[in-house]
């Protein structure tokens, strides 16, 4: 009887976590959710055009993309015009030269970023001091 109890409340559980409902709500909660990007420039200085570096709003809560070399995913906080991204884990590929140095660069404008702003097809991420950190163009 113990037995059946145990494997009821797992079930349970697991079939709540797999229901597809978000917590933090129904995607309407997020303007970016569902959103792709294509980066543009870091701080100020346009990246090369073939450069592979994205951005996507996979959910209200979580982020993916590539940083010019490796994939990456992690989680995101968004209220109001304030953006955290949270700890990103990413694929070890070894990239050379140009790819490697915009990678790096790009995951520390993630990390410094604090406020964003959407206007029509392009994405701003700002920083603490309200610096533009990273512009993006929408991916249709």
């Amino acid at each position: 009887m113990q037995r059946s109890s145990i494997f009821m409340a797992a079930f349970l559980l697991l079939a709540g976590c797999a229901s597809g409902q978000d917590m933090a709500g129904p995607s309407e909660s997020s303007p970016l959710a569902g959103s792709d990007w294509k980066l543009v420039a870091l701080d100020g200085e346009p990246v090369a055009k073939d450069a592979r570096a994205s951005l996507t709003f996979a959910s209200p809560t979580s982020v993916n993309g590539n940083g010019g070399c490796n994939n990456f995913v992690g989680g995101v906080s968004l209220s109001g015009d304030s953006v955290t991204f949270g700890n990103l884990a990413a694929t070890r590929m070894a990239c050379m030269g140009d790819a490697m140095t915009l990678e790096t660069r790009y995951f520390e404008a993630l990390s410094q970023a604090r406020s964003y702003q959407q206007e029509g097809g392009k994405l701003i991420l700002k920083g603490p001091n309200g610096g533009v950190l990273a512009q993006f163009e929408k991916i249709s």
